[in-house]
């Protein structure tokens, strides 16, 4: 009864530490590694996930309307800062448009990387997208991972192995969405970090 007990006070806890992430936080992103100058190693976008999100948030921010909904639902839960406008017409400054070529040409080759894994690939960032926590608490995980190049073992068509021996405050963790419907992080060994 006492572990029982014990477990469940530790799942209230994470949870309650977990919080959610501050309205506006992907612009804050996108703006933090212009900053960055794009270093992706240096704002720890590891996933071809969060590349997406990073490489489509100034899209957001001047109101582009996406083709694939899932998009249109993490950046509306994301704030009102994301009004879908009809007919935009796109304005990216040198920065901007050589830091989307960057993330884009990421993702093109851990895609080429992945191979025939590439299409479970999909899937995953698509269960992600619909679930703003689920894509925060990856991304605060992928941050922790800091002094090398992780590397991505696709276990399932929902579940993503994130692995880096040689970083420092975190060195491997697990993406899981189950069947597609609920996504977290576990980090073998302690179960789910909290995240700050």
């Amino acid at each position: 009864m006492r572990f029982v007990l014990s477990a469940l006070l530790l799942c209230f806890a994470t949870l309650a530490h977990a919080g959610t992430p501050p309205v506006g936080a992907m612009p804050a992103d996108w703006k933090a590694l212009l900053a960055a100058k794009c270093d992706l190693v240096a704002l720890g976008v590891h996933t071809p996930i969060e590349a997406s999100v990073l490489r489509n948030t100034p899209y957001a921010m001047q109101g582009y309307t996406f083709k694939t909904p899932e998009l249109d639902m993490i950046f509306d839960s994301d704030g009102e800062w994301y009004v879908a406008k009809p007919n935009v017409t796109l304005k990216f400054t040198p920065a901007e448009s050589a830091c989307i070529k960057k993330l884009k040409a990421f993702e093109a080759a851990l895609k080429t990387k992945m191979g025939k894994k590439a299409g479970s690939m999909q899937a995953l960032k698509t269960s992600t997208f619909k679930d703003r926590r689920a894509y925060f608490e990856l991304r605060t995980h992928s941050k922790l991972m800091v002094g090398g190049a992780p590397t991505l073992t696709l276990k399932s068509d929902y579940s993503l192995e994130v692995r880096c021996p040689k970083c420092t405050k975190l060195q491997v963790f697990n993406y899981d969405c189950g069947s597609g419907d609920d996504c977290g992080v576990v980090v073998p060994g302690t179960g789910t970090l909290p995240l700050k």
